[in-house]
């Protein structure tokens, strides 16, 4: 299989192409507010010069940013529609835990939102078996005997027990996933697949 693989779901916008050899095509860039200017662009590049037919799409679903998430997933869609290719749903917290090299769990894993606000999530092991949430940082309170944080734009906390690892969302890792999981998420109805917008709108002072 040969899967153009889409990332937006911060300000992170990228695309990769992998094949079973390894990527064929890859280009990210982080700057907010670009995707619906650049995703169009790396799509077309990644089609053009990957040197592979196209045989799925796959998507990082969220959590994350709504617009991000919005613009990627609605430009997936499309293109499976189009070119009649299965599309892959990704989580996006599960994308980054499948893809750490450390071998160290428990675990927290997450996004900035907006603000102090964060997607995070607890893996146990290298399963799909958590559920994200929506929280501020200042409510961040760890289990007990974990202190692993694989985090991308904010640090959470200051507590010098916690080991903080600075772990961006990439388009490599969406792809990697969906090799992994390729029969597990397949999606061959596009309208099944859909952004994962979790939001809490208990607003604290």
């Amino acid at each position: 299989m040969n899967i153009l693989a889409i990332e937006s779901s911060t300000d992170i916008c990228g695309v990769c192409v992998m094949s079973p050899e390894g990527v064929k095509y890859f280009n990210e860039v982080a700057q907010p507010r670009i995707h619906s200017e650049r995703l169009p662009q790396f799509i077309q590049q990644g089609i053009d010069q990957c040197g592979v037919p196209i045989t799925a799409i796959a998507v990082a679903t969220g959590p994350g940013s709504y617009t991000g998430l919005r613009i990627g997933v609605s430009m997936a869609k499309g293109l499976s529609y189009a070119m009649g290719l299965p599309l892959i749903p990704v989580p996006s917290l599960v994308a980054i835990n499948d893809n750490l090299e450390s071998m160290i769990f428990p675990r927290y894993v997450y996004v900035h939102s907006y603000a102090d606000w964060i997607f995070i999530q607890k893996f146990s092991d290298f399963s799909y078996d958590g559920i994200p949430e929506c929280i501020q940082s200042r409510d961040f309170r760890p289990e007990p005997g974990v202190n692993q944080l694989f985090g991308y734009g904010l640090k959470i906390t200051d507590d010098l027990s916690f080991v903080i690892n600075y772990t961006p969302p990439s388009s490599k890792y969406v792809a990697m996933s969906a090799m992994k999981n390729y029969n597990k998420w397949i999606e061959r109805d596009i309208n099944n697949v859909n952004p994962l917008y979790i939001t809490n709108f208990n607003f604290k002072p």
